[in-house]
This record gives structure tokens, sequence and C-alpha cells, in this order.
């Protein structure tokens, strides 16, 4: 999960860098292919076994588990960081389009596009720039979309 949550902070929200992600990526792949390996293991008799065996046997798997906590930890600073950091500015269009949408109200995208076709454009135009922009304004945390099936 964290991994995604990293890779959609990079990707879809472009708040980190390739650089910044790569590193925690392979590390949160590594520990989940150790935390994998120990799962396999897993039963009430190798759980009996680790009890009774050496302290050394119970200390990898616990470090292991540490690791991980770690390195989850540090995926999740990274996307926290990454979320509060410094905002670009918005493209016109965008700002347009923000102003259009109300405070603490949701907005249907038929009104958006009706409203953004006064600019004269047509029609297909108009629906791909209010895409774009819509995309531009949820990269940068202006607006939250929920998309449902519409009834008929």
């Amino acid at each position: 999960m964290q991994r995604q949550e990293l890779l959609y902070t990079r990707d879809i929200l472009s708040r980190l860098s390739q650089d910044d992600t790569e590193p925690l990526a392979v590390q949160l792949d590594d520990c989940a292919q150790s935390l994998d390996t120990i799962l396999v293991k897993v039963s009430v008799d190798w759980v009996l076994q680790l009890m009774e065996g050496p302290q050394d046997e119970r200390s990898l798997i616990k470090d292991a588990l540490q690791r991980s906590r770690e390195i989850i930890r540090s995926a999740r600073i990274a996307v926290r960081q990454a979320e509060g950091a410094e905002e670009e500015k918005l493209s016109p269009e965008a700002e347009k389009m923000l102003e259009m949408i109300p405070h603490n109200a949701s907005e249907n995208l038929k009104q958006l596009i009706l409203g953004m076709m006064k600019s004269g454009r047509s029609s297909s135009e108009v629906l791909n720039a209010s895409l774009d922009c819509l995309a531009e304004l949820f990269r940068k945390s202006k607006i939250k979309i929920t998309v449902e099936r519409h009834q008929r």
C-alpha cells in the first residue's frame, strides 16, 4: 500500500521526483519480499519451534519487521511532506474553472463545461480543456473528484 501511495504522489500528483521515490520503492519491495518469505513459513509448529529455538532466529524476524516499519514510516513522511509542499501556480484556465466551483459544495461537470463554453470554442475543445483543468486542479490538491454512475 505504501508503495502505491508513493507512486501516486510521484506519478499522479507530480509532487515527488523519480530520484526521491526510487530508493524508497526498492526498499519497500525488498521489505515485502522479506516479509513474504517469513509468511510462507508461518504455522503453529513454526512459531513453537521459533520460541524454543535460539534467540538469533527471533532477532532476524524482529529486525525484518522493524526495518519494514521504518521504511513504511519513511515513505509516509515523504508522501506527507510532498503533499504539504508549496503549490505551483495554476494555469489561467484552471484558475477560471476553480472560480466556477463553489466553496464547500459540489458542482456537476456539465455545469462547468457549459460555463467554459462561453469562451466561444467548440464543444469538444471545451470538454478536453475542462478535463485538463480538472486534472490540474486535482493534482494541485485544489479539488476532490467523486465519480458516480449515471442513473437513468
